[in-house]
């Protein structure tokens, strides 16, 4: 659903599309690329809509049989959308070890058929004059509402036993994030998480921490809350989120924005209209953001409090960020849906076992959750290499500017640029 508008810009991608489905695209020119796209945004209209319908019970999971009719030039296409938009509840349910039949597609015209329509050119041929059945019509301009509020219960266990739950993870991980498998520690951190057990997982930078999280907010049915500890890390994974992967159900609360900018931003948070929230922990000490929060919570629970860069709560909060010793207290007051207390979800990549005692204290993870960290069985990290030139104090300057036009060099044909940030053209003193 989130390939469309940006397929133009990214070529690549349409090899991973073609082995996911039957017939293939070709893609040679731009007229190829506009076909494509059409095709991708039917079927996002089409995938949305299905889910609307669902949302209305006009559509039921449970149903033996969907009567759809879809006015569209290819019917095999619809099959294929329709089947996509299946797989999704199928694996869903697979995780949650809960058995699913999938409804009979019936793409036939026939008195019981929804019928549907997502391609603009085919409005003008229906008639409505003698219809009084059902019938959807789509704008010509497809963007999803984001106003719709995300209902959820509260968060259940989820206990991942067999090959069969893990392979249903790698599905929503290469559909949602185009990852084929799970980097090392990440299973482990993410199957401890899932069963609601308070986790601190530790593993090395660049090794997908964020996924941890990132990929379990689809899978739990309620929000979560992340804690970054300065405003540079919330923008990141916040545009990462939704600049790479498209995903527009995020929000961030930080110092870049304008006092407007925040107060809709807590709106849209407290009206359940994000799956995720990025905020300092200062944050909670908002009475602003406090009695959003507190509406939020009436209405729905936050599954996870999400500690990024958890090492801060022992480095920093004992010295100038005195808001990550209250972080637990703040959070068990103020994120108590009925009962429900988010679960803490702690990630670091740097951790002595003094600063882990910290964070396991700080937190209020008890002494009997001995099991809470979860360690990467290496920190080792292959993507760095280390040179050491040996020379004499005078000609440092010279090996160190002929290293980074090296650098500058081997970026310009790996990524095929003609020009590289100024990190690597620097100002040269002697």
């Amino acid at each position: 659903m989130r390939i469309a508008r940006w397929l133009s810009n990214n070529l690549a991608e349409i090899e991973k599309l073609n082995n996911n489905f039957e017939f293939k695209f070709n893609v040679d020119t731009t007229e190829d690329i506009d076909q494509l796209n059409d095709y991708l945004t039917a079927l996002s209209k089409l995938q949305f809509i299905l889910l609307q319908m669902l949302n209305e019970r006009i559509l039921s999971i449970y149903d033996k049989e969907w009567n759809i009719y879809v006015y569209y030039k290819d019917q095999k296409f619809i099959k294929e959308a329709i089947e996509d938009f299946l797989d999704i509840f199928e694996n869903y349910f697979i995780i949650f070890n809960i058995k699913f039949y999938k409804p009979k597609i019936n793409l036939d015209l026939n008195e019981k058929s929804i019928k549907i329509c997502v391609d603009k050119n085919y409005k003008k041929n229906i008639d409505l004059s003698n219809d009084n059945s059902l019938i959807i019509i789509t704008k010509n301009e497809f963007s999803p509402d984001n106003s719709l509020s995300i209902k959820c219960s509260a968060p259940v266990p989820i206990i991942i036993k067999s090959e069969k739950q893990y392979n249903a993870f790698r599905y929503f991980l290469n559909n949602i994030f185009r990852f084929k498998e799970f980097r090392p520690g990440q299973k482990e951190i993410i199957k401890r998480a899932l069963e609601l057990k308070n986790t601190v997982g530790l593993l090395p930078t660049s090794a997908g921490k964020s996924l941890c999280y990132e990929l379990i907010m689809f899978i739990q049915p309620a929000p979560i809350i992340i804690i970054e500890p300065i405003k540079s890390l919330i923008i990141d994974q916040f545009y990462n989120l939704s600049n790479r992967f498209l995903i527009d159900k995020v929000g961030k609360i930080s110092g870049d924005q304008t006092l407007s900018e925040r107060e809709e931003v807590q709106k849209k948070f407290r009206d359940g209209q994000y799956l995720a929230l990025y905020i300092t922990p200062e944050r909670f000490q908002v009475s602003t953001f406090r009695n959003y929060l507190s509406e939020f919570i009436k209405a729905r629970p936050i599954a996870y409090a999400v500690i990024d860069e958890a090492h801060c709560v022992s480095e920093w909060g004992h010295d100038f960020r005195t808001s990550y010793l209250a972080l637990s207290k703040t959070i068990r007051r103020y994120c108590n849906h009925n009962g429900y207390i988010p679960c803490f979800y702690a990630l670091t990549g740097t951790a002595s076992e003094v600063v882990l005692r910290d964070i396991l204290s700080d937190l209020e993870i008890i002494d009997q959750e001995k099991e809470a960290v979860i360690r990467n069985y290496s920190f080792d990290r292959k993507e760095l290499d280390f040179r050491v030139v040996k020379c004499i104090s005078s000609e440092k300057f010279y090996y160190l500017k002929s290293i980074l036009n090296e650098v500058k060099d081997e970026l310009k044909q790996v990524y095929k640029i003609n020009q590289v940030s100024d990190l690597f053209n620097p100002i040269y003193k002697v």
